[in-house]
């Protein structure tokens, strides 16, 4: 799972410094969650250009709508966290192909949409937390 570095220390401020604040943190935690998964159902789109994929078994032609069905988003209002991705154990039991799908094998390209869209918004999200935190500071120097 991919994972934004710095970010507890900045939910740990954001959480001492009050609900207005913490509820403006979670408005863009939840707006890079729902643009993550947005891309990455974009991306799926694009996928089956990158080349066929190769699964070896009857029945799996369709593994995008597998991916599709069983990809989400969510956010944690305590945590301050958003999370995209196959968020379950069912969820990650039927997308079992997803490793080879997202970063191929020796029969395959890598398809890696997941990937490009965390790193299309890692650093959106950084300066969004960025503001966040500065306005925190502000806060307590008063």
């Amino acid at each position: 799972m991919a994972r934004v570095r710095g970010a507890d220390d900045v939910r740990k401020a954001i959480r001492r410094a009050g609900p207005e604040l913490q509820r403006q943190a979670l408005e863009e935690v939840k707006a890079h969650s729902q643009k993550m998964y947005q891309d990455t159902m974009a991306g799926l789109d694009t996928a089956a250009s990158y080349g066929t994929f190769y699964h070896g078994k009857p029945g799996m032609q369709n593994i995008t709508g597998i991916f599709r069905r069983n990809y989400r988003w969510s956010v944690s209002k305590a945590k301050l966290k958003g999370r995209v991705g196959f968020l379950s154990a069912r969820a990650a039991r039927k997308a079992f192909y997803a490793k080879w799908f997202f970063y191929g094998s020796e029969n395959q390209p890598a398809r890696p949409v997941h990937d490009d869209a965390f790193e299309a918004n890692r650093e959106p999200y950084i300066k969004a937390q960025s503001v966040a935190l500065r306005a925190v500071l502000a806060r307590l120097q008063l």
